[in-house]
Formats: C-alpha cells, structure tokens, sequence
C-alpha cells in the first residue's frame, strides 16, 4: 500500500520476564558468560504466568543440617547398639565383627570430618551470595531513585530558567 513495505510486530509479544536491577547489571555486563542469569517469567504467549514459589534458603539449608545431624545420629545409635551387643556376648567378638564396627566408626569419621564442614561452608556460600544480592538491589534502588529526583529536579530548575528568561 502506497508503494512501502509496513513492518510490524503482533499486537502482543510472545514473552515478557522481570529483571531486578542486579539482575539487569548482570546481564548487560556479562553476556555470553556461564549459564546466563534467571530472570521472572510475567507472561508467554499472552498468558499470565504463575509467580514463583518463594523458599528461604536458610530454613533449606537447616532442614538439610537437621536430616544429615538425624542420619549421623541413628548411624551411631546402631553402631552403639552393636558394639553393646558384641562386647556383652562371653564369646569374642569375630574378625568380621571387629571389621563392621571399624567400617561403622570409620563412616562416622569421615561423615563429621568431612561432609559436615562441607555442608557448613556451603551454607556460608549462600549466605554470602544471598547478602551480596540484597546489597545489589538495595543499591539499584537507591541510584534509580537518586538518577529519577535529579533528572526531575534538573526539569524544574530548567522550568524555572525559562520563567527568568521570559520576565
């Protein structure tokens, strides 16, 4: 029609996401980089999208602590209970014996040396990222809102100007 092509996108777009302000940060600044950065899905295809559900990484992480703590503490009740068993018995205890409780005190070790440490410092990553999330956005906030005052009160001074200049 009239001799030109007319481009244009459908009345409503196929996706619509969310972004914090450190998110945005993030994208802008490292793009092409590792697995990308989440973002909240508002709408696909036109259609309202569920909000995500909200869990609290710390109450996570001490549901976690308490199960592996519960599991460490049934293994050594067992582990108790056979030596118990083995050393009430007139009878000594057998090779095979010996070797179960050693395997049994050697796991516990090994689940108090080494997986809970492992669980603490990962705790301690989360944690650490959580704050420095929170920092992001408390920041984004503060210079969005310090950029949009100033950019209204440079409109007023330049208003005002413009009044001097009249009179």
């Amino acid at each position: 029609m009239l001799n030109r092509d007319w481009f244009h996108a459908n009345t409503k777009p196929y996706i619509e996401v969310e972004m914090s302000y450190s998110q945005f940060a993030e994208a802008i600044t490292s793009m092409n980089v590792g697995d990308g950065v989440p973002v909240t899905l508002r709408r696909l295809d036109g259609r309202m999208i569920e909000d995500c559900p909200q869990f609290d990484k710390r109450q996570e992480f001490e549901k976690e602590f308490e199960k592996e703590m519960q599991k460490i503490g049934k293994s050594l009740r067992v582990l108790t209970e056979q030596a118990e068993s083995l050393l009430s018995e007139k009878k000594p205890p057998t090779k095979a014996d010996k070797e179960a409780i050693l395997k049994g005190i050697k796991m516990l070790q090994q689940e108090i040396e080494s997986n809970v440490p492992f669980i603490q410092s990962s705790f301690n990553e989360q944690m650490d990222k959580t704050v420095l999330e929170a920092k992001g956005e408390v920041e984004g906030f503060v210079m969005h809102k310090v950029i949009s005052t100033g950019l209204e009160g440079l409109q007023k001074e330049m208003k005002m100007l413009g009044n001097i200049k009249e009179n």
